[in-house]
């Protein structure tokens, strides 16, 4: 049985992508044994032929985080793989030296854009902010000419990295059962809540959301809003911690770590609506959010800031209703949009899955280590 680490250092053990997605498509397979390497998680889960090993415990500004790739290096090392997976560009270096030595097969799996994140994403003052963007792009393209294949979460990231060969797009499709339902309404007189969820920070636009809200409900008290996810800056959390105090009709649950993916789609499946108010900066407006693919499968009807790419997919559903959230219009405009919209005009199906993504994994890592 051939040997597969998918390794990162912030991720969680249970991540959506390394572990539901890549791993449990890979061991369907019975020819792989995989080794996820990430960030601690509670009550990982026990599958055949799937084992966990923590990276990283502390926080990610911890000390221990300088150490991560030494660390890194004798897990490696340790379980000998015939294929690695790496997530992060911060463990990009370790890997190509470990590579060197041992002559295992190279994947550099592209979640996010790093380069890019870190220069728009306003998590650090704009000196430091382009200075390790810099950084990080060096890193990056230092180590691919010792990538031997390239995994895209996102479309984007192709023209973005100036890859012209050996990759393979694997979109963040959900692994979530698409729901049929007939074509509905939201009636004027229904009690609805709305849901905000996953990893929350200023760019994904949390606080305009809560403040719009906040002012709907004067108009519609009958609705509610939940706020449920991994809050990573300590500071926004109170940020926003002050922000819905005295408001009953919000309800939040804000975690410094990341929550377990089956608790965020309970969540989001007992909601009416969902929210997706990012900000339409570089770092975002031509990504397509996994939640935009969990909400479709659901058959949750979506509110989602002005974006072309967002529109086209939830279109031929009559899935979704623009809005902006720094300037939206007047509650009753909004409303009415809401009440006479018929949602779902025709249901999802496969294509928003990680059914074909799977296949093209398997067929890629078969090929690879073939």
């Amino acid at each position: 049985m051939k040997k597969v680490i998918i390794a990162s250092v912030l991720k969680p053990l249970n991540d959506t992508r390394a572990f539901y997605k890549l791993a449990l498509s890979l061991r369907e397979t019975n020819k792989y044994h995989v080794n996820i390497i990430g960030f601690f998680a509670k009550n990982t889960p026990t599958e055949p032929n799937i084992v966990f090993s923590t990276l990283q415990a502390n926080h990610r500004l911890h000390y221990t985080r300088l150490t991560a790739s030494l660390r890194f290096i004798n897990l490696v090392k340790k379980y000998k793989p015939d294929l690695l997976v790496v997530t992060t560009y911060e463990l990009l270096p370790a890997a190509v030296y470990l590579k060197k030595k041992l002559g295992f097969k190279l994947v550099y799996d592209v979640q996010e854009n790093y380069s890019l994140n870190i220069k728009f994403n306003q998590t650090l003052p704009n000196w430091l902010g382009r200075l390790l963007s810099r950084a990080v792009s060096y890193i990056e393209k230092r180590a691919f000419k010792y990538v031997d294949h390239f995994l895209l979460a996102e479309r984007c990231y192709q023209k973005e990295l100036d890859l012209r060969d050996a990759f393979t797009i694997l979109e963040n499709k959900t692994t979530l059962k698409p729901i049929q339902v007939s074509p509905f309404q939201l009636s004027p007189n229904r009690p609805l809540t709305f849901v905000i969820s996953g990893t929350l920070t200023p760019i994904y636009g949390v606080e305009e959301a809560v403040n719009w809200f906040i002012h709907l409900n004067k108009e519609a008290p009958h609705f509610n809003l939940s706020i449920v996810g991994h809050v990573p800056m300590q500071s926004f959390r109170r940020r926003l911690l002050e922000l819905v105090e005295g408001h009953p009709h919000i309800h939040h649950e804000l975690s410094s770590t990341p929550l377990p993916y089956p608790q965020i789609t309970k969540t989001v499946s007992m909601a009416d609506l969902v929210l997706m108010p990012y900000q339409q900066i570089d770092s975002i407006r031509y990504k397509i959010p996994t939640k935009l693919y969990e909400s479709l499968a659901l058959s949750k009807p979506i509110i989602h800031a002005p974006n072309h790419l967002w529109k086209d997919n939830t279109a031929p559903y009559s899935a979704a209703l623009e809005l902006d959230f720094l300037t939206p219009p007047t509650n009753a405009d909004f409303l009415s949009n809401l009440h006479t919209h018929t949602f779902y005009k025709i249901s999802p199906s496969t294509e928003v899955t990680w059914s074909q993504e799977s296949t093209k994994w398997i067929l890629l890592v078969d090929n690879l280590l073939g």
